[in-house]
């Protein structure tokens, strides 16, 4: 079915993180803001050992770390489907990587507008390819370093 150089079983970790993906957008509203605010009481509590009143702000801190969720998931994407590009040999595998990163996050997005309570934006697109590409430049830049 698949030519030999296609491998088949690289593939498996970016598919299973976009499924993580799509499982947490999949959430209707009130469930997907209780994971978010208690991650984000859980990052206030310790940081108020370090600065004193952080808790005033707490909308704004949700806020900051729903969309830092956002471009990690998908630096985290960009990264990982870099090995299965290059063990497929793709020959422009970190444009493959983008361009699958974007859509992906194009089609996350517009699920989303499916889900209850839920919005799909372009901003959280723009936050996610950001991710993507933050992600995959660092990626090569180590590769470079090391080798």
């Amino acid at each position: 079915m698949f030519k030999n150089k296609f491998k088949l079983r690289y593939w498996i970790l970016p598919i299973f993180w976009m499924g993580l993906i799509f499982m947490f957008s999949h959430q209707p509203a009130t469930q997907s803001g209780k994971l978010s605010s208690s991650i984000t009481e859980k990052v206030l509590q310790v940081l108020e050992n370090f600065v004193p009143n952080i808790t005033s702000e707490l909308d704004w801190w949700h806020g900051f770390i729903r969309k830092n969720a956002h471009f990690f998931i998908y630096f985290i994407l960009g990264i990982l489907l870099m090995n299965p590009l290059k063990k497929s040999q793709v020959k422009r595998p970190y444009t493959a990587a983008f361009v699958i990163s974007a859509l992906y996050a194009v089609s996350d997005e517009t699920h989303q507008l499916f889900i209850e309570g839920r919005v799909g934006t372009i901003y959280d697109v723009l936050i996610d390819t950001s991710g993507a590409l933050t992600g995959l430049l660092l990626y090569k830049t180590y590769k470079k370093i090391t080798h």
